[in-house]
């Protein structure tokens, strides 16, 4: 092993320990979100309008239900990050994880965007978060669009790699 490639492999361990920490960040980010925000701004609406009373729990269940594929993703991306770490960035595998992330993301939104629309129409919502949502799943949207660009440039770069291991 030369040094290029000595210090090509010593940088893919580097990104994949950054992206790894960044996961372990988000991970725990969203468990704050999740478990300790999303309560406290509950119980700050029950303050001002109390008849609100019996949307708490099945908006909260709801919203916990929708961080289910968020942390699927992030497992999703773990993978993703330990095979940059064994160079293998632009694997078939990699592939595969892109396109489960794509999956995971477009069910998520129509999930998350169908239990808005329900709640709405159960009286348990308002038309103003029903459009706040959008917001939501617009974001949600664009990262399953990137996760559906970064599978097709993982194809296209698993296969030149293949080709090229192929060539004398």
């Amino acid at each position: 092993m030369d040094t290029k490639e000595f210090n090509l492999r010593a940088e893919e361990m580097k990104m994949s320990g950054i992206l790894k920490g960044f996961i372990v960040c988000t991970a725990i980010l969203g468990l704050v979100l999740f478990l300790v925000g999303l309560p406290e701004i509950g119980k700050s609406i029950l303050r001002v309008g109390p008849e609100f009373a019996y949307c708490y729990y099945p908006w909260l269940i709801f919203l916990w239900l929708c961080a289910v594929p968020f942390y699927i993703i992030l497992a999703f991306a773990w993978m993703i990050a330990d095979n940059i770490g064994r160079e293998k960035a632009f694997s078939y595998e990699n592939e595969k994880l892109f396109n489960k992330i794509f999956k995971t993301t477009a069910a998520g939104v129509i999930f998350f965007f169908a239990g808005n629309v329900l709640f709405l129409l159960l009286n348990m919502s308002h038309p103003g978060v029903l459009i706040l949502s959008i917001i939501i799943i617009f974001i949600g949207s664009a990262f399953a669009f990137c996760a559906r660009v970064l599978e097709k440039m993982c194809s296209i770069a698993a296969e030149l790699k293949e080709q090229n291991e192929l060539t004398i």
